[in-house]
């Protein structure tokens, strides 16, 4: 699974993706609340919020992103995950701009710190 998550990470943020413009605060928050205009196809965007969020998930447990890194404990499903992130992205309208995986890096690392 670590596996796959990295490779998720990398597609995500490589430029040559089709995924590419995906990366930002806004898109992931719209694709975590199945509001990124896919019409009825509200699965394929929580597939889109949900293989992101497990992916940055997995790098942080390995390494840093940016200055971020995040110990989540066992047990913690992807669905805490994305409520943790959905609320920290809706209080920060002001950066939801930014790359999404650094978002997240900051969200996770003050939600589960790594001692």
């Amino acid at each position: 699974m670590r596996i796959l998550g990295i490779a998720l990470v990398v597609l995500l943020v490589s430029s040559s993706a089709g995924l590419a413009d995906f990366q930002n605060g806004n898109r992931l928050l719209d694709a975590c609340k199945g509001q990124l205009g896919f019409g009825r196809d509200w699965l394929h965007e929580q597939g889109l919020c949900y293989g992101y969020l497990a992916a940055v998930s997995d790098i942080l447990a390995y390494q840093a992103v940016g200055d971020f890194q995040s110990c989540v404990p066992p047990g913690v499903t992807l669905t805490q995950i994305e409520d943790i992130v959905e609320r920290g992205l809706e209080n920060v309208p002001a950066t939801r701009h930014r790359g999404g995986a650094g978002l997240v890096a900051v969200i996770l690392s003050r939600a589960f710190p790594c001692s």
